[in-house]
């Protein structure tokens, strides 16, 4: 990505109104930005725009529609947005872009991750013609903000979020991902039916093999020796699945003789990993849904940063490619369950 490209999109897109946007003390209203479709980076959002509301904001979330259920109740509206829309039913898109434009938003934060420029994200939050534009600093792509606000060496990513409320002057250390998915009485009652179905009990753990990207999964083998472990330790386990890998959770789940789910959807997840006494899982979408569920967590990380794609509270990151990894994992597992859930 060049800098003349930049420079020849920053300068097609109608630039921001002079600024009129008010202090944090005296709120505004704020466009957050997250187009992505993917449960952990829509997760990973919520605590910017909580931190916003709590200073006196009021908050769109710009979300992918796919995924808006994830954010239900964390801003004030959500707008849901459909990349597709641009071929498939481009009045919707033409509808999209009006409404932004006359929302005349205070302010407008591209929050796609720092490492990862995302033109879309980039072209809304400019589109908006807020006053403020913010988002991560990028070389020659920070020309479409009006702030650009500098990653902080290898800081935690809900961390590396909440910078971006830097430039509002708001400071917040609340990195809580915590969704209302999965809390509702229906979802709850689904749960229960997969697990009478499987024949698991109350104190189970959900295992999840899976990882959208290949690199990211422990192998099949260990996550079937750490539920055998599990089960001697007194737990039933349940093995899910996400698209494309129910040949990879059958085959944990025979090698360990446990429970294999069926196909679930994202909110049965959800109530599922409410009631697990301990998820288990790659460094994946379902690891952020167990956080923000308020499952102990033990994650596996083969590829990745422990130390910015990781969580506090009741989560242990292992890595997956120690030596002991097993024995760590088990012994995590064990201290996880040891502590009362809230």
């Amino acid at each position: 990505m060049t800098p003349w490209l930049a420079r020849a999109l920053a300068w097609l897109v109608p630039p921001p109104r002079p600024s009129t946007a008010p202090g944090a003390k005296g709120g505004g209203r704020a466009l957050v930005i997250r187009t992505d479709d993917r449960v952990g980076n829509v997760l990973l959002t919520l605590p910017l725009v909580r931190a916003l509301r709590e200073a006196g904001w009021t908050v769109d979330l710009l979300v992918a529609a796919g995924k808006a259920a994830l954010a239900e109740g964390s801003a004030d509206a959500l707008v849901r947005f459909e990349k597709r829309d641009a071929f498939r039913r481009p009045w919707r898109l033409v509808a999209l872009l009006r409404a932004l434009r006359r929302a005349r938003y205070d302010v407008a934060i591209d929050a796609a991750h720092w490492h990862a420029f995302s033109l879309t994200s980039a072209l809304l939050a400019r589109w908006t013609g807020a006053a403020r534009i913010v988002g991560h600093r990028r070389g020659p792509w920070s020309r479409f903000y009006t702030h650009a606000v500098a990653p902080a060496g290898n800081a935690r990513e809900t961390a590396q979020k909440l910078r971006l409320l830097e430039p509002l002057n708001v400071k917040h250390s609340n990195e809580s991902l915590a969704t209302a998915l999965g809390a509702d009485g229906r979802d709850r009652d689904a749960a229960l039916a997969v697990l009478a179905t499987a024949g698991v009990g109350r104190r189970f753990a959900l295992v999840n093999p899976g990882a959208r990207k290949a690199d990211h999964r422990w192998p099949a083998s260990s996550f079937a020796a750490l539920a055998r472990g599990l089960k001697e330790r007194g737990l039933d386990v349940l093995v899910t699945w996400g698209p494309g890998e129910r040949a990879l959770a059958a085959a944990v789940a025979s090698s360990s003789e446990s429970a294999l789910a069926p196909a679930t959807a994202l909110p049965t997840l959800a109530a599922l990993l409410r009631l697990a006494a301990l998820a288990v899982t790659n460094d994946t979408g379902p690891m952020h849904l167990a956080v923000a569920c308020g499952a102990p967590t033990v994650a596996l990380f083969a590829g990745s940063d422990a130390a910015r794609w990781g969580h506090a509270g009741t989560f242990a990151a292992v890595d997956a490619a120690a030596p002991d990894a097993l024995e760590q994992a088990l012994a995590a597992a064990a201290e996880l369950t040891s502590r009362a859930r809230p």
